[in-house]
């Protein structure tokens, strides 16, 4: 196997971690990639075979504090791994090495907050609008509690707001300038590696500082999330594959090709433990609260 993956955490919130935490696994025809973090603080990389394990190993311990964000690559050819963390080659475990204290970001990271609190959808004109930002509050709701069921279920109400024409309706009689701010997702990784898999998060609450790009609903919906063997998936597609195949609002198979590509990526790739779809998911959810954050607080003062 020879393979590299490039990827941003968040540590635990404890550290080092009170039990083992599977910070990615890549399965690929049967054969599995995995990276953990174990309760030394150590990162261990394995891959295995129809659950044999082929190749396993233990990196020196490392220091930081809970909840910092960091950024890792690990390369895997002939047997052998490479770990870098924020830019620091991490080398395999010996006895008596103290942990290895490593930079990170004083920034803190993504909080279960809500983008417009004090929502008052009873407070709006009409039934429409108050339907509006009732499904706001929902979506609000839902990727604060960060779960796997209200993530799928938010991707349903995603799909009400941005393609079944709701904001539309409501927007007819404000004519606001809807734009949302995302990370410039025209930037390449920064390798020059042949990437079978890159997902990127568009959401820039995630990464403060990050160069960022307004754009329109179109341009937003048309955004490429994820590259999975050579096919791209934009934010359009993983809305209708979780709202359309996973549960959001239907359970069942994936209706064309493009929303396919998502839950293929799912089946291959484990982040911190959850499906990269619903992690995505969560980042457009706030992407789009925060685009529409001014048109539900119009329809609020203009309802006084």
């Amino acid at each position: 196997m020879e393979k590299t993956i490039f990827g941003v955490g968040i540590m635990p919130d404890q550290w080092p971690p009170k039990k083992i935490v599977e910070l990615v696994s890549n399965n690929e025809n049967g054969c599995l990639l995995c990276l953990q973090i174990d309760v030394q603080g150590c990162f261990v990389a394995s891959v295995s075979e129809d659950g044999a394990v082929l190749h396993r190993e233990t990196f020196n311990p490392v220091s930081v504090p809970p909840s910092a964000r960091f950024i890792f690559c690990l390369a895997v050819s002939d047997q052998a791994f490479e770990l870098y963390i924020n830019g620091h080659s991490i080398p395999p475990l010996t006895s008596g090495v103290e942990s290895i204290s490593l930079p990170y970001s004083e920034e803190e990271g993504i909080q279960p907050s809500l983008v417009i609190p004090n929502l008052n959808p009873p407070s709006a004109n009409n039934d429409e609008e108050s339907f509006f930002l009732s499904t706001l509050q929902d979506i609000d709701f839902k990727a604060a509690a960060g779960d796997r069921y209200s993530l799928i279920r938010a991707s349903g109400l995603l799909r009400q707001v941005l393609l079944d024409k709701i904001l539309h309706m409501v927007n007819r009689n404000y004519k606001l300038p809807i734009k949302f701010n995302t990370i410039d997702f025209h930037n390449k990784p920064p390798t020059d590696i042949a990437i079978s898999a890159h997902w990127q998060n568009l959401d820039p609450s995630y990464f403060p500082g990050a160069k960022t790009i307004q754009c329109s609903l179109d341009q937003f919906l048309g955004a490429p999330c994820l590259v999975f063997q050579g096919n791209k998936a934009t934010v359009k597609d993983l809305i209708k594959a979780c709202a359309n195949a996973k549960g959001g609002v239907h359970l069942g198979k994936a209706r064309i090709y493009s929303e396919q590509i998502v839950l293929d990526w799912d089946e291959a790739i484990t982040l911190m433990g959850e499906k990269p779809s619903l992690i995505a998911i969560r980042g457009i959810c706030r992407v789009a609260l925060t685009g529409l954050k001014d048109l539900a607080l119009e329809i609020m003062n203009r309802a006084i």
